[in-house]
């Protein structure tokens, strides 16, 4: 008969504590309110992941499919939504917004371009660009402006 390793035994009840205890933040199920809410404002959803920040407080995120969209929406615990947002082509991008970049980023390139539309800045667009070896990520609103960096 074998004898168990005492260590070995812990170690994988650990591992096995430890992959229990972070399944909440691959998947869960949202509050009613917040899944109310999203099913009210996207009754053609499909695909429906749900996730969560760790942030306090906590923000629940959806990534799904609306049409031949790819999108992801972001709601409080009261079933508020905070934002939207969803990739495009740079072709897309507002000419104003191409523009600045042209003029404040020489020689980048845009490796991602998203929409991003919040109630207190509707259509501001998320850039994620290269310049010079450096990766950065861009809020700019619609008019060229930058809102974050």
């Amino acid at each position: 008969m074998q004898t168990v390793n005492p260590f070995r035994a812990i170690l994988l009840v650990l591992v096995l504590l430890t992959q229990l205890w972070a399944l909440p933040a691959y998947a869960l199920d949202p509050p009613d309110s917040v899944e109310k809410a999203f099913k009210e404002k996207f009754p053609n959803a499909d695909g429906n992941k749900w996730t969560h920040t760790g942030d306090k407080p906590r923000e629940y995120v959806v990534e799904f499919n609306e049409g031949n969209r790819k999108m992801k929406a972001f709601y409080d615990s009261k079933g508020t939504l905070i934002e939207t947002e969803y990739e495009i082509n740079p072709d897309q991008l507002p000419l104003l917004v191409k523009q600045a970049l042209e003029t404040q980023f020489q020689h980048f390139k845009i490796l991602k371009s998203y929409v991003i539309e919040r109630n207190d800045n509707p259509h501001a667009y998320e850039l994620t660009i290269k310049s010079d070896g450096v990766k950065t990520v861009l809020i700019m609103s619609k008019d060229g402006y930058m809102i974050a960096r």
